[in-house]
């Protein structure tokens, strides 16, 4: 029995590693993409402490924006496209205890958005998010960049195919990076 849960031990620190680093590339290639694509100001907010929410801050035009990366393996461990890709969270325990309360799941995204629109107004910014597609066994990714608002109906942000079409581009499908390598493929 020591040695399953050794093994489940290892395997999810295994997992939370390349979770960890995956987001940390993610955020690196965001705050490089979107200075290329012409904003300003860009700052990682994760620098020390973990803000919730946003990693990113940036201006474009005048207008800031406090922006969340979400990076993603572009396919699952079944081969399909990654549909989506969590844009805000709740942890079970508050999520049960607002259910006990009689939210619905609609009433429980509508309270994490509003806490994302205080953080942004406190910021003077509009909420947005940078999406990060990886191919690890390829060593590319796609970047691609939307308004909260877009979303906000859910919590999520839809990134078959059809979906990329509606966002700014930030980066093309199969774009090169060396950071990106086999070892952040999704295996569970």
């Amino acid at each position: 029995m020591r040695l399953v849960l050794g093994l489940t031990m290892q395997s999810s620190i295994l997992r939370a590693e390349r979770t960890s680093r995956l987001g940390r590339i993610g955020e690196i290639l965001a705050e490089e993409r979107l200075r290329a694509a012409g904003f300003e100001g860009v700052r990682n907010l994760n620098l020390g402490i973990n803000f919730p929410y946003a990693d990113i801050m940036a201006i474009r035009s005048g207008q800031g924006f406090l922006i969340g990366v979400k990076s993603r393996n572009e396919f699952q461990t079944n081969g399909r496209i990654n549909p989506c890709y969590n844009a805000v969270l709740i942890a079970d325990a508050p999520r049960r205890e607002l259910e006990r309360r009689g939210k619905a799941e609609a009433d429980i995204t509508a309270l994490l958005w509003s806490e994302v629109d205080e953080l942004a107004r406190q910021a003077d910014a509009v909420p947005a998010w940078v999406a990060i597609a990886m191919r690890p066994m390829e060593g590319t990714y796609s970047a691609y960049f939307g308004l909260a608002s877009a979303v906000r109906h859910r919590r999520s942000i839809p990134m078959k195919l059809r979906d990329r079409t509606g966002y700014v581009e930030l980066a093309p499908a199969g774009t090169k990076d060396e950071r990106i390598t086999p070892d952040l493929l999704n295996r569970d």
